[in-house]
């Protein structure tokens, strides 16, 4: 069992659906992380949403159907199924997932999560977008060194321009299975392969938090969370300093990312 503490989620702006989903049930808690769209997609296959908010949706529905016992390769191919309808579009809907199971006391990942058990943080994030963010940063701060504005560095954002070519074209880096640390894990359609699997166990009395990547880091409450997002916001709304991102914090958003945070005691 778990006994919920705090829990929000936030679309990062109100120009767009809010592509996380945070999902509650009496055997699991989830936070879906929908990956933002790379490349152009169609409306006429995704409508008014986007490729990530469906991935976030349908494997919502997937966590609720799941069996209480289910196990991470079990529940892992169910969300795969939920997606494989889509996994051959130019812009697929993908997502990362976290999830802890009450009957096996276990915190599921694949993909670019946040966990916290305690005091202790663990942070998921595949070796691409690291690079990629560090980039940009590295690349935004040569232009900001020259004297270019950075209001409108935050709108027209050449940084993230620049590593477009790379996260249009990873996902050939998803799924693949091989020892390369540039390979990845991610929920796309397509078979995760064990290694991607991320489990971390905990014990009766622990508190677990659970976020996705639009946190820049994680602390002991909600509340020194979100004031850590605000002072971040603040002092670097191009996000290329303390904690490098792939976007900035645009004009007019609340943040430079959806973000989405459950917090419990595992009973």
């Amino acid at each position: 069992m778990h006994e919920i503490i705090a829990h929000y989620t936030e679309a990062k702006s109100s120009e767009g659906p809010n592509e996380d989903r945070l999902v509650v049930t009496e055997s699991f808690v989830a936070v879906v992380d929908g990956a933002t769209a790379k490349a152009p997609y169609s409306a006429e296959e995704f409508g008014d949403s986007t490729p990530g908010a469906v991935a976030a949706r349908l494997i919502a529905e997937t966590v609720e159907g799941l069996p209480p016992g289910a196990s991470e390769r079990e529940a892992v191919d169910a969300f795969t199924e939920s997606l494989s309808g889509w996994k051959d579009l130019a812009a697929p809907p993908t997502a990362s997932v976290t999830v802890y199971s009450s009957a096996r006391r276990e915190i599921w990942v694949v993909g670019s999560a946040m966990v916290r058990v305690d005091s202790r943080n663990y942070a998921f994030e595949p070796l691409h977008e690291k690079y990629a963010a560090g980039t940009r940063a590295s690349y935004l701060m040569s232009l900001l060194s020259q004297g270019h504005d950075p209001d409108e560095l935050r709108r027209t954002d050449p940084g993230r321009e620049l590593i477009l070519p790379l996260l249009r074209n990873e996902k050939a880096l998803r799924n693949v299975d091989t020892e390369a640390p540039w390979h990845f894990g991610g929920i796309d359609g397509r078979h995760v392969p064990d290694r991607f699997l991320s489990c971390v166990r905990v014990s009766a009395g622990a508190r677990v938090t659970l976020a996705s990547d639009g946190y820049p880091e994680l602390f002991g409450t909600f509340e020194q969370t979100e004031e850590n997002l605000a002072h971040v916001l603040a002092a670097d709304p191009l996000m290329v300093g303390a904690y490098p991102k792939t976007k900035p914090l645009r004009p007019g958003a609340g943040s430079f990312d959806d973000r989405t945070y459950v917090q419990f005691l595992v009973r």
